[in-house]
């Protein structure tokens, strides 16, 4: 492998390491509830949920409690796997290749349990409800530091 093959894949890597820790870092920003259906609970605030739609989310979130905890521990142990391999001495481009797509299906994975979360909790909500679930799971959201110095005020 040349000097250029070796700096250009490991300037991929970084980048895509990079990427996946901003992604895993945005999942709950401040002021959010934490955990893999962070954001849809923030969103389901503004919502406006009669008490039995709560008590059917409720049941929904702890049934699929196993399914996300499981998901978000895979994306975590591929995450350190690649982070690993990245930070050793000795570069192995197929082994950070097979780390990089374990990183992804582990989000894959992770963004498939949240679809069915998403898709069961739409179930139980009105035409009206859905309309602004849609729209606040779709407006962007400042970085962290924003939301926090927003907090302090």
């Amino acid at each position: 492998m040349s000097k250029y093959s070796k700096y250009a894949l490991t300037f991929v890597t970084a980048a895509l390491l990079t990427l996946t820790t901003a992604i895993q870092a945005q999942m709950a920003p401040a002021g959010q509830p934490a955990g893999p259906a962070g954001r849809i609970l923030a969103c389901l605030r503004v919502v406006n949920l009669t008490d039995a739609q709560k008590a059917q989310v409720k049941t929904i979130l702890e049934t699929a409690r196993p399914a996300l905890s499981a998901a978000a521990e895979n994306l975590k142990d591929a995450t350190a796997a690649l982070r690993a391999l990245m930070q050793a001495d000795s570069k192995d481009a197929c082994a950070i290749g097979n780390a990089v797509l374990a990183v992804e299906a582990a989000k894959d994975a992770m963004h498939q349990e949240l679809v069915k979360v998403r898709t069961q909790i739409e179930a139980i909500l009105t035409a009206e409800q859905k309309a602004m679930l849609a729209g606040c799971l779709a407006a962007p959201h400042p970085p962290r530091s924003e939301m926090a110095e927003e907090a302090a005020y």
